[in-house]
């Protein structure tokens, strides 16, 4: 099923698939693999490398600037850090390397949803020059048909101004958005129409496959451009 992203920017950029691989020892006065994690209901583990001690901050807003954030741990040098949370609460996390004064966000991706379809935020991953995606302005999730009454209100919460639906026109008949009220765009194409047209191809002979990956992959970079909508606040595509 072609998943959905939800989207809090003004425009959406195409970002690359990343092979995360082992790297070398983390350098002095660098932040590296920040990650957090949900150990229990109600316990997060913030984990990172460093050379240095880091200070860890917590704040519940992603644009939070440090000096407005909450220091939970001073000098931290283990790379390992937990905080005990309410229920679904999401914090934020700042991570400052004390020599350079540097500063990684960082937060759960996967939201705690009661029945979530992979719903998770895509910040934080690298961008061109040096730079990360921001964190709490892209959404990305699979069909929300199942979302309890709890999680249309905790989704409401990110303030989403726009849903961009990918899906084909059969998945949205079979299985609609439950988040009414926020605008929706839908790409608009039949995955019956699709399938017809490629077993029409194969009838010629056979493919050539790389041609098909090329097909696919230029077909999916498409969706980010199309049924586009840009506003003064925040946007969502599906």
């Amino acid at each position: 099923m072609m998943t959905r992203m939800m989207i809090r920017a003004a425009a959406l950029t195409s970002l690359p698939l990343v092979a995360m691989l082992a790297g070398p020892a983390a350098l002095a006065g660098t932040i590296t693999d920040p990650i957090v994690e949900r150990v229990s209901p109600d316990r997060l583990v913030v984990r990172w490398k460093d050379a240095d001690a880091v200070d860890v901050l917590q704040a519940d807003g992603a644009d939070t600037a440090a000096g407005s954030a909450t220091l939970v741990s001073a000098k931290d040098k283990d790379g390992v850090h937990e905080v005990q949370v309410r229920g679904t609460a999401r914090p934020y996390f700042l991570l400052r390397d004390t020599r350079s004064g540097d500063v990684v966000r960082v937060a759960e991706r996967v939201l705690p949803l009661e029945q979530g379809s992979n719903f998770r935020d895509v910040g934080g991953y690298a961008a061109a020059g040096g730079k990360h995606v921001r964190w709490g302005m892209i959404y990305r999730s699979g069909g929300q048909p199942m979302l309890t009454d709890a999680d249309v209100q905790e989704v409401k919460g990110l303030r989403i101004a726009n849903l961009v639906d990918l899906r084909s026109d059969e998945e949205r008949v079979i299985a609609p958005t439950r988040l009414d009220g926020i605008p929706y765009n839908a790409v608009g194409y039949s995955m019956a129409g699709i399938l017809a047209s490629m077993a029409q191809g194969a009838k010629g002979g056979p493919t050539d496959p790389a041609k098909a990956m090329e097909g696919m992959a230029n077909g999916y970079r498409a969706f980010s451009t199309l049924s586009a909508v840009s506003t003064n606040g925040t946007d969502l595509r599906l």
